[in-house]
């Protein structure tokens, strides 16, 4: 936990906020986690939200801390991309965000996601 409020602390500061909405898993071959977020532009400006599955990593709460980067993400019903994706958004709008993981860690242990936007600026999040 200590390192990424350290990491948070250097990061440069994200004009995107996100607010998290539910987690759904699918245990069949192949198994996925699908997290959804609402990403608000909370600048005075219009700006571009710009988002890799590289750019938000799935640490599992248990002793080990493992952590993965998505492997997919789309905006609202768009499809799944495995590549960056991106959106112009106008002060104070706001985009659903839908990021797929796959699960791992200790069964029954907690985890957690991580968000950056494509600057590296760690998108703080709510629940």
């Amino acid at each position: 936990m200590l390192s990424l409020l350290a990491a948070a602390a250097v990061s440069a500061s994200s004009p995107f906020s996100a607010t998290f909405d539910k987690v759904e898993a699918d245990y069949r071959r192949p198994s996925y986690e699908e997290w959804n977020f609402e990403i608000a532009n909370t600048s005075a400006e219009e700006q571009t939200l710009r988002i890799c599955p590289s750019d938000i990593d799935r640490i599992a709460l248990d002793p080990a801390r493992t952590t993965h980067h998505a492997f997919a993400v789309a905006f609202e019903d768009d499809s799944w991309r495995f590549g960056c994706i991106e959106k112009r958004l106008q002060a104070g709008d706001a985009v659903s965000l839908r990021a797929y993981t796959r699960p791992y860690g200790t069964p029954g242990s907690g985890r957690t996601l991580v968000l950056r936007d494509a600057s590296g600026a760690v998108i703080p999040a709510t629940s």
